[in-house]
């Protein structure tokens, strides 16, 4: 395990979380990030025509080969069940899924609800569905799942997104670009050195606005692909972005508990600690 001891991804994946308000909400903060890109939350009928309301997260085996991360959550919280889930297709990667019923899917949302952005009046309306609308049509669950997610969109965003939360969304839906490469230079007929360090996140052009408030506490760009729905915001950290690196970056290693993301994030510190170094 590649984590220092004092960080939040250590103290999860090693046990000794304790239960106190701070640690418990910081990580509280971090799987609403998560869920929020990774997770989801439904209301459907069981074989017996029973309404069931269940929710889940999921990573990539490639992401977390031996799904230490929902491992951990699943037994800090003691919650719900993980399993891996092998696809069929050779081009996708097998998928570890924490999985909830409808008790432990409440349990968690009182737990981390308060703190969920994008999912949060989406995973409150099917709360909401499965304890007073036990009596709806089949065909109505399905359009009115549909139609929360729509009117649920994160239209305006305001409040700070704390680093824990945003730890989560990159452990989900986020990219961290770490390379080191020579480039030819025709124009000086010589190799210059490059570096590609940044953090990216994508979501759906919905949820635009949690992007546009993460550039404007922690910088960066944000952009639309084009004939795509997805928008993208994307943090440079290489040479010229020293003073957003050490701004963003120690704060991200505190919180964050997916391994292999870690690890690039102490990449691109470490990179930076020599650069000042050298000044």
């Amino acid at each position: 395990m590649k984590f220092n001891t004092n960080d939040l991804g250590y103290k999860l994946l090693s046990g000794k979380l304790r239960e106190s308000r701070k640690q418990s909400e910081q990580l509280n903060k971090f799987v609403a990030g998560l869920f929020d890109s990774d997770g989801t939350v439904g209301v459907h009928r069981d074989n017996k025509g029973v309404l069931r309301l269940e929710c889940s997260i999921t990573q990539t085996d490639s992401n977390d080969p031996d799904g230490e991360l929902l491992k951990a959550l699943c037994s800090f919280y003691g919650l719900g069940t993980v399993y891996l889930k092998t696809l069929k297709k050779e081009t996708h990667s097998n998928q570890w899924f924490w999985k909830m019923s409808v008790k432990h899917t409440k349990m968690l949302f009182n737990r981390f609800g308060k703190h969920l952005i994008i999912k949060r009046f989406h995973f409150q309306n099917l709360i909401d569905v499965h304890e007073y609308w036990n009596d709806i049509e089949q065909e109505d669950l399905s359009v009115l799942r549909k139609v929360s997610r729509q009117i649920s969109a994160t239209k305006t965003y305001k409040k700070h997104i704390s680093p824990a939360y945003l730890a989560g969304l990159i452990a989900g839906d986020g990219h961290v670009r770490v390379a080191y490469r020579k480039r030819w230079n025709k124009k000086y007929n010589k190799f210059f050195r490059s570096n590609e360090l940044r953090i990216s996140i994508q979501l759906h052009q919905d949820d635009r606005a949690v992007l546009d408030k993460i550039k404007s506490d922690y910088g960066g760009s944000v952009s639309n692909r084009k004939n795509a729905d997805t928008v993208t915001w994307q943090l440079s950290l290489g040479k010229g972005s020293h003073k957003s690196a050490m701004n963003i970056v120690p704060k991200l290693i505190q919180y964050s508990c997916l391994e292999c993301k870690y690890i690039k994030l102490l990449d691109i510190l470490e990179f930076h600690k020599q650069l000042a170094e050298t000044k």
